[in-house]
């Protein structure tokens, strides 16, 4: 599959997280959001994961059990890009990045970059095709 710029579309995964009451409906409605957001930037979504959690995992967000589930989905849907809906501090990115071996980029933010985050791919001399508050090393 081709994005609208001529090159291959990356291959998206979603994951959410869901915690507290009323969290998986939630979580599955801003899923569905994302996954809208991702084909609008131009990504191929191949499917998506949710993980129910009582508190969001320091060191990976998910958990180590669905850090592997991820791994395995991914490698299983062949996806380029695993796509959060949550924010993901710069050691979960890094622990996620090492564990899966997959980009990860993040649509929600709690800072301004989250509109930047939005407008999809990056410009050259970014580490990543999909800008990010963590990814991106220009505004």
């Amino acid at each position: 599959m081709r994005a609208d710029n001529g090159k291959k579309a990356e291959r998206a995964l979603l994951v959410g997280i869901a915690t507290g009451p009323g969290g998986r409906a939630r979580t599955e409605s801003s899923v569905e959001e994302l996954g809208l957001l991702a084909k609008s930037a131009g990504a191929h979504v191949v499917g998506q994961l949710i993980q129910e959690r009582p508190r969001k995992d320091p060191a990976t967000l998910i958990g180590r059990g669905k850090v592997e589930d991820v791994a395995r989905v991914s490698e299983e849907k062949r996806a380029d890009l695993l796509v959060f809906d949550d924010e993901l501090s710069p050691a979960q990115q890094r622990n996620l990045e090492q564990a899966v071996g997959r980009k990860t980029w993040t649509a929600r933010s709690s800072s301004s970059t989250s509109s930047r985050a939005a407008r999809g791919p990056a410009r050259a001399g970014c580490r990543s095709s999909w800008r990010s508050s963590t990814t991106c090393c220009r505004g």
